[in-house]
């Protein structure tokens, strides 16, 4: 199951998903990362973190170094629907929600977009 950050740094893309095994992994903006979880009644500790090693854009890093930050800052994790919320010791929440859920809602978009075209074509 992978997630998309939808509260913070939407512009860039940021993922985070769980395996079966206890594994985490996702997109930090430019690198991808991996390591362990243990979920456990409401609670989520995050291990050491690794990364693929590619660079990019000094801001571009700056986000992916807050990001990974504030994942393994996590202490509470809570599944609401398709939503999934991670909230550290401030309080500061990051809300995501199931990657298939965000295409699905832009397939719903780009339909209703082309559907309203076609109604103004007709009536030109």
């Amino acid at each position: 199951n992978e997630y998309l950050l939808t509260n913070l740094f939407v512009e860039n893309n940021l993922t985070l998903g769980f395996d079966k095994e206890g594994r985490i992994f996702g997109f930090a903006g430019i690198n991808r990362f991996f390591g362990k979880a243990d979920v456990s009644n409401g609670t989520i500790n995050i291990g050491a973190l690794a990364t693929t090693r590619m660079g990019g854009p000094r801001d571009k890093m700056i986000v992916e170094d807050q990001y990974l930050t504030l994942l393994k800052n996590a202490k509470t994790i809570k599944k609401d629907g398709d939503k999934l919320i991670l909230t550290n010791e401030k309080e500061e929440e990051m809300i995501f929600i199931k990657k298939w859920f965000q295409k699905r809602l832009f397939q719903r978009l780009l339909f209703r977009l082309w559907m309203t075209i076609v109604i103004i074509l007709k009536n030109i």
